[in-house]
């Protein structure tokens, strides 16, 4: 029952967080476009952070950007997006477009001298985000802050699932996995995400999530994509859409990764199915040194599975899970003397120094840590340590790329 009620206070307290008075030099962001994604990503956390003002929204219809602005209490609304990279008033952008607009509108914000926040994924191909980078990195210093929305991997609880993980790098990571879907239905059928020419598909959505949860367990980049299957949408981009991909990878350190995801996800006869989201290690058998549980002749192995359950919300709720599984072995013949398991469950919400500094961090949600770090960016202040490189965002792409190469499905186009 506590788990419930603090879950829904959460989810509460995430909607309608505390609304402190802006500062004199908050961070002034314009948005492109008027997608629905832009309440829980940018709108709602910047409300609680005094250092952030949403400025502005632009969209290819000055009618419906003045909706916007007056459903939201946005002060400027514009009917291009030129127009609102124009402003000299606006010193950040959030780019939430469909995937194949990124790499174009974020070179021409950053043209324009304000700082890019940019949805996942980064751009439409690694090619394409390697010369958004090396664009970037080609302006004179100080240069605006360009940083992927990855908002999964600012939050607290991932990164201390991570240190859990770290032990088990290099080569005592055996297997893992990440599983995200979501259930048949969810997305009309008229979304983009199911447009070819818009770089849409479940890889480029869902899949995302799964293939940098992989990469930051291993903390490394696949050598190889040892296969790929993937479901494709009935009518989504002239048979080049998947609705939903499966797909393994060879790690350094002999360890193999899977994904699992959907766009998409039917149970039986076709109805829609919700999975809990998650991803598992599972590591190694190791032994026990100087362990006082084996006897003369025996040895003492351990087992560790590492499991976090909603790993790309878990400001709503979510549960770590640490199972250790021991096994009493005689070391002569190796039969089993004796096993056992433990387990212990952990959640990390708050970062240790916001105890102190936050009353109450319930409305923190993943998009509120991530914008965080990058206003802190932005105006040069220590945050949590938590970045996403261009470079790294380039090896995501790259690692979407040998997906779809190994699927047999061609790698998704930039648009202007």
């Amino acid at each position: 029952m506590g788990v419930l009620i603090s879950t829904l206070y959460r989810i509460w307290a995430i909607n309608y967080p505390p609304t402190p008075p802006k500062n004199s030099s908050a961070i002034r962001v314009g948005i492109l476009s008027t997608a629905w994604i832009n309440s829980l990503a940018i709108i709602t956390p910047s409300s609680s952070h005094p250092g952030v003002t949403i400025a502005a929204v632009a969209s290819r219809s000055l009618e419906r950007a003045a909706a916007y602005a007056e459903r939201f209490g946005i002060e400027k609304w514009y009917g291009s997006y030129e127009e609102l990279l124009a402003d000299p008033g606006i010193d950040a952008v959030y780019i939430p477009l469909p995937n194949g607009l990124h790499a174009h509108w974020a070179q021409r914000a950053l043209e324009a001298g304000k700082h890019v926040l940019l949805e996942k994924p980064f751009t439409s191909n690694a090619s394409c985000a390697q010369a958004l980078v090396n664009f970037h990195n080609s302006l004179p210093e100080p240069r605006p802050v360009l940083l992927e929305a990855f908002h999964f991997r600012f939050h607290p609880a991932w990164r201390f699932f991570l240190s859990l993980v770290a032990p088990m790098r290099k080569d005592r990571i055996e297997e893992a996995s990440a599983q995200f879907s979501v259930q048949s239905g969810f997305f009309k059928p008229n979304d983009i995400r199911w447009e070819f020419d818009l770089a849409g598909g479940a890889l480029m959505d869902i899949g995302t999530y799964s293939i940098a949860a992989l990469r930051d367990v291993f903390g490394t980049e696949p050598e190889e994509v040892l296969g790929a299957d993937v479901r494709m949408h009935e009518n989504g981009g002239e048979g080049k859409v998947d609705e939903g991909v499966k797909a393994w990878y060879q790690f350094p350190g002999g360890g193999v990764g899977s994904i699992d995801g959907s766009i998409a996800e039917r149970g039986w006869f076709g109805l829609p199915r919700i999975r809990i989201p998650k991803v598992m290690v599972k590591g190694k058998e190791v032994e026990v040194k100087g362990s006082d549980r084996a006897g003369n002749g025996e040895v003492h192995l351990k087992r560790r599975t590492l499991t976090m359950w909603n790993f790309p919300g878990p400001h709503f709720w979510h549960s770590i899970q640490i199972l250790d599984q021991h096994t009493i072995r005689r070391a002569a013949d190796g039969l089993t003397i004796k096993s056992w398991a433990e387990s212990e469950y952990k959640t990390a919400y708050t970062w240790a120094w916001m105890a102190t500094k936050i009353q109450d961090a319930a409305h923190w949600s993943t998009y509120r840590h991530m914008l965080d770090q990058f206003i802190n960016k932005v105006q040069g202040k220590e945050g949590s340590g938590v970045w996403i490189s261009g470079e790294d965002s380039i090896k995501q792409m790259k690692a979407i790329d040998d997906t779809y190469e190994k699927a047999r499905l061609p790698v998704r186009l930039a648009r202007s």
